[in-house]
């Protein structure tokens, strides 16, 4: 199963602003079984520096995931 998630922002960065240091507003495909290890990685290969979250205001998905779910 496939879960689509947001990264983290940096959590030393002051949360001020319009995105509140939110910087990466694409979803990712991050499978359930890659949550299991320490730092999991989406289908497109990235690796989420601070981790993995839910965002309700990010609707875009990544397109290199997408392509790879296909």
């Amino acid at each position: 199963m496939v879960k689509w998630l947001a990264t983290y922002p940096n959590p030393r960065r002051p949360a001020t602003g319009v995105n509140a240091g939110l910087t990466g507003w694409k979803l990712h495909a991050v499978t359930e079984e890659e949550l299991k290890f320490k730092y999991p990685k989406a289908l497109c290969g990235l690796v989420a520096k601070y981790g993995w979250g839910v965002d309700f205001f990010v609707e875009d998905k990544c397109k290199k995931c997408q392509n790879k779910l296909k």
